[in-house]
Parts: C-alpha cells; sequence; structure tokens
C-alpha cells in the first residue's frame, strides 16, 4: 500500500514564518552530539508519495526515500551552520529540490514535493534556439553558444527541457525550489522573496547538462502566474522587476538582474516576465518586500501544548507554517501585506483553532492569537479519485485489470479516525493527514458505485463526511505529456498514455468536435510516442486532434494550431510554432 500525504497545508519548503531563535542559549549543553537526526517525507504536488529519492549533498548520496516516501538518516554535526543544513532531493524524470534543514534540538524533519520535469525535445546546437513552453515560458539563444561542463563547444543534437512552477497553486507551490529568501542585488539578505513565477531551464546532450559560454547570454521568459503586486495593484506590461536564480548548493536566490513584464499569449495570465541571462538554472521572478517581527503571543491555549502556525499569501504567492506553542513564537512576515494566519492545537481534551488576517505596517508587530475550544474534530480536506489499471490480454491489446480508490485526508483534532464504505471497506487512519489506496473490489466482484464515509471523533464530538466513487469497467485510456513541435510543414508530436493500443493524428476546424476531425495518419502504435504528421493541409484555423483507441473507448486531445510559415525560423513565438512543451 503506497502512502499519500495531502499538502495544501503543511509546506516545509517555504519559508514566509521563519521562527526567530535566541543564539545565545544559556542552557545549552556543552557537550554537542556527534550527528544530527534527520526524517522527512517526500511526493508528488498531488500529494502521492514517491519512493527511490535520493536525499544527497556535496559528499554523496545520504538516504534514498522507502515505498511510502519517508527518509530517516543522520548528518555529521560539522556540516551544521547556524542551526541549520543543506540537503538535496533528486528522483529521474523529476525536477531536483534544493532543502533548507531548520535544526531543532538536534534533529529537524521535512516534507517536500518533487514535481515531474517536463518532456525534454530535441534541438541544434548549431542553430539558433527560440523556444516556447509550458504556459509560455520561452528561452532564446544564438548558435554556437553552448559548452559542456569543461567548457568545450558542443554542436548536433541536444536536449531542452523548460518546467515553469505555477506559484499561485497551492499544490504546485510545493515545488518552488529552495527557500524563499537569498540576497540581492546590492549583496543584502532579504529574509523573505516573494515569487510571481520561477521556471527551471535544462539543456543536456547525452545525459551532461550544458550550458551557456563564457560571455555569451540567452533570453528567457518567465510565466506571470499572479495578477497583482503586494501593494495590491495590477500586473501589467512594462512593470520592472527583478530576476533571481537558484544556489542549488545553499538552497537561497541571489538576485542577478532586472527585467521587465511583457504580453505572453500563451501564460495563463496573458503575461510574462522577461530578462536576460548569462546561464542557466531555476529562474525566478520575485519582489523582495520589507518585512516585519511579528511577535505572536497565543490566548486561549491549555498548558504545554503545541501546534502549528499557517501563513498564506495569495499574490505574489507564498505558503508555509512553524510551530506554535504557548509561549508563542516570533515570525518574520512581509510589511504592508495581508497575511492570512491559521493554526490547531491538539490536546488532551480536543483541538483549539484560531485564525485571523493581519497586515503589520511596521518593523515590529505584536499579535494575540485568539484560541477557541475544545472543538469537534474538523475534517479540513477530504478527496476520493479512482485508478485505473490495465493489463495486455492474449490479443495483445489493453484490457482492464483492476481499479483502486485513493483516498486523500486532512482532519485536525481527532482521537480517533475511520475510513469505510457501504459495500465493506473499513480501515483504521492513524495520521491526522494522508492517504491510503487499495482495490475497490472485495471478493472477487464490485458495485457500480461506492459511498465512502470518513468518521472522525474525539471527547469533543464526532465528524462525517460522504464521497461516492463510480466503478466504470470500461474505461477510456489515459493520455498525458503531449508536446506538440512544429517545423515548416512537419510537426512531431510527442506522448504517453496508459491503457492506449493505437493512435490517430488530424485536424478539425477550430472549435470543432474531436469526432470530426480527418486523420492524416492512423493505427500508429501507442507505445511509440511520437509520431511526425504533415501539416501542409491544415490551415492556421484549425485545432490538432490526437485520438488514443482502446477496445473500450476513445481519449481525444485538442490543441489549437496556430501554423508556422515555411519562410520564417522554426519555433518562432510571434507565429506560436510549438505547443504544449
Amino acid at each position: 500500500m503506497k502512502t499519500i500525504f495531502n499538502t495544501t497545508l503543511l509546506l516545509f519548503v517555504a519559508f514566509l514564518l521563519i521562527a526567530c531563535s535566541d543564539n545565545n542559549d544559556t542552557d545549552a549543553p556543552d557537550i554537542k552530539p556527534d550527528s544530527i537526526n534527520i526524517s522527512g517525507f517526500v511526493h508528488s504536488p498531488e500529494g502521492i508519495a514517491l519512493d527511490s529519492v535520493e536525499a544527497y549533498d556535496a559528499q554523496g548520496v545520504l538516504a534514498t526515500s522507502d515505498d511510502n516516501g519517508l527518509f530517516s538518516f543522520s548528518i555529521d554535526v560539522n556540516k551544521i551552520a547556524n542551526n541549520s543544513s543543506r540537503i538535496r532531493l533528486r528522483k529521474p524524470g523529476y525536477a531536483a529540490q534544493t532543502l533548507v534543514l531548520q535544526i531543532n534540538e538536534n534533529s529537524a524533519n521535512f516534507n517536500a514535493t518533487l514535481g515531474k520535469r517536463n518532456r525534454s525535445i530535441t534541438v541544434s546546437a548549431d542553430t539558433d534556439i527560440n523556444i516556447i513552453g509550458q504556459s509560455g515560458a520561452r528561452v532564446s539563444l544564438s548558435a554556437g553558444t553552448l559548452v559542456d561542463a569543461d567548457g568545450n563547444a558542443v554542436s548536433g543534437d541536444i536536449q531542452l527541457s523548460i518546467t515553469a512552477v505555477d506559484v499561485s497553486d497551492d499544490k504546485q507551490v510545493g515545488v518552488f525550489p529552495g527557500a524563499f529568501a537569498g540576497t540581492d542585488i546590492d549583496g543584502n539578505a532579504a529574509p523573505v522573496i516573494m515569487s510571481y513565477g520561477t521556471v527551471e531551464y535544462l539543456f543536456t546532450q547525452n545525459g551532461n547538462e550544458l550550458n551557456l559560454a563564457q560571455g555569451q547570454s540567452a533570453d528567457i521568459e518567465i510565466p506571470v502566474f499572479v495578477s497583482t503586486h503586494p501593494d495590491g495593484t495590477t500586473i501589467q506590461e512594462g512593470d520592472q522587476g527583478a530576476l533571481w536564480y537558484l544556489n542549488e548548493t545553499t538552497g537561497l536566490w541571489i538576485q542577478e538582474n532586472t527585467g521587465i513584464v511583457v504580453v505572453s499569449a500563451q501564460s495563463p495570465t496573458g503575461l510574462a516576465f522577461s530578462a536576460s541571462v548569462t546561464h542557466f538554472s531555476w529562474w525566478n521572478y520575485d519582489i523582495a518586500p520589507d518585512i516585519c517581527d511579528l511577535s505572536i503571543t497565543p490566548s486561549g491555549l491549555p498548558d504545554n501544548v503545541s501546534g502549528t502556525l499557517y501563513g498564506r499569501i495569495p499574490s505574489p504567492s507564498l505558503l508555509a507554517s512553524t510551530t506554535i506553542d504557548n509561549q508563542g513564537v516570533t515570525v518574520i512576515v512581509p510589511r504592508n501585506v495581508n497575511v492570512s494566519l491559521s493554526s490547531t492545537v491538539k490536546a488532551s481534551d480536543g483541538q483549539y483553532s484560531a485564525s485571523t488576517n493581519y497586515t503589520c505596517n511596521s518593523a515590529t508587530g505584536n499579535l494575540t492569537l485568539e484560541y477557541t475550544g475544545p472543538e469537534e474534530p474538523t475534517i479540513v480536506d477530504f478527496t476520493a479519485t479512482r485508478k485505473v489499471y490495465f493489463q495486455k490480454a492474449s490479443d495483445d491489446l489493453w484490457e482492464l485489470d483492476r481499479i483502486d480508490g485513493i483516498f486523500t485526508w486532512s482532519v485536525t483534532g481527532q482521537t480517533d479516525l475511520n475510513l469505510s464504505s457501504d459495500q465493506g471497506h473499513n480501515t483504521g487512519l492513524g495520521s491526522d493527514q494522508g492517504s491510503t489506496q487499495f482495490p475497490l473490489d472485495l471478493n472477487g466482484s464490485h458495485a457500480e458505485s461506492y459511498v465512502f464515509t470518513l468518521r472522525a471523533s474525539s471527547e469533543g464530538g464526532e465528524t462525517t463526511e460522504n464521497l461516492t466513487l463510480a466503478y466504470d469497467d470500461t474505461p477510456a485510456p489515459f493520455a498525458n505529456d503531449i508536446a506538440i513541435y512544429i517545423k515548416g510543414t512537419i510537426a512531431t508530436i510527442y506522448w504517453s498514455s496508459e491503457g492506449a493500443d493505437t493512435v490517430s493524428v488530424g485536424y478539425v476546424a477550430k472549435g470543432g468536435l474531436p469526432q470530426n476531425a480527418v486523420f492524416i495518419d492512423s493505427d500508429i502504435p501507442a507505445e511509440a510516442g511520437v509520431t511526425l504528421m504533415d501539416t501542409s493541409a491544415i490551415n492556421e484555423n484549425s485545432d490538432i486532434v490526437i485520438a488514443f483507441y482502446n477496445r473500450y473507448d476513445t481519449t481525444y486531445k485538442q490543441y489549437n494550431y496556430l501554423g508556422c510559415p515555411p519562410d520564417l525560423p522554426s519555433y518562432d513565438p510571434v507565429y506560436g510554432c510549438n505547443n504544449g512543451f
């Protein structure tokens, strides 16, 4: 059984709220331990536990996550500086993550998110490169400007992957690498930075990373994922801003340059941040706001309890957490920005909760956080989805193997937690937040639908929530990771799929039904994952249609075709000669 955790609330990689500590602790023991114990959990943005993720530092691999995404290892105490340590996480097919671990009482824990790195495409190092990728992320550089790790010029085919992070999404923001902190262009510390959007630009050849040669530069565009500045004004074309890159060793961001907001048809907000860079890495459009040391004092809590304090800012987006107890906590927040604060604390007689919005308008602030309780448990989040598994039948075509239910929850204040169904499923859940996965079939049979009940109880009362899952025994194939690149009149179409036997590609009038498509190529083996399509018959007022077939049903994917005039360079952003990357 693979564990899955909900991460909407709990993101340790974001440091909007940074607990301030006293470096002159006279009660600290004179003898320090030889090592620091580290525990952690790594998952996808959807909360699915990730196994085989390596945690490593400059000396090598420290540990690998187990089937439940969990880590447990120790690090040399000599690697600790200012009560923190840096480690990195990596897994093939995923963008790397850098963590800044805060050490507390000779231990640290982390809750980290890894996002999938977008599919790479093949381009030539010998021609000018101008690529628009996911959400309008763009990179443009001249031919012959890339070198390998030894500084040697590279030529021939190379691979490019562009991975953008939607920082406005509470789940995606966990993919944001490193701390929300860094150093500004003048060398001053920036304890808090607030992101409008971030992108990883990765060039490789034969699996080895490439970069710009000394003295060379490239132009990039970072999608703007939020709509307003911290002061509430609307982001507009022509706005100036700061460009930061990630120091992957320290996990901090360094401002290298400035840029300007431009119009971008592919960006979800219609805007992107344009700037020039001298190397490739994670790049970030950020602002370093004035900060406030906010002292928070709890009121209404029982003695000797502690819980979690959450902070949220929607635009530019940040989400973070820290621990709070009866003594309170001092955190760093942006000045003149409304911060949503919420907290839950579990006590022997039930849970206590508090929430408020607060704006600090000076260098320091004081807030009394009023808790109420004891309360009955709260079901913060409860979701259920189906996971379809296919297997090859004797005719070498895909057929349904089984359907699992995936259940994700986040609950506060419970002493007992149980998940059951009207068909006889029944399991106890041992954690405040998490998920579980199991087959919907019972005793070799299944119902048309299931009603699942999450029941949370404590001395304060009981709370329940119901969800219904339907069972589809004729599932259509799944298709994802689709990318279309057009050069002249030839479209290269990439995909990955589950349960698809064959694929057809064609076109339909813009906005038309995909079932009415004219298919140019049909019966392509789905396992191929790529095909070439002659687009000479397609006019600009069309959509490209990709159909995925299995014995049960058809899944259609439809994309706007903007056309690429043959007399212009390939991948021209003005004419939208590539989509879906």
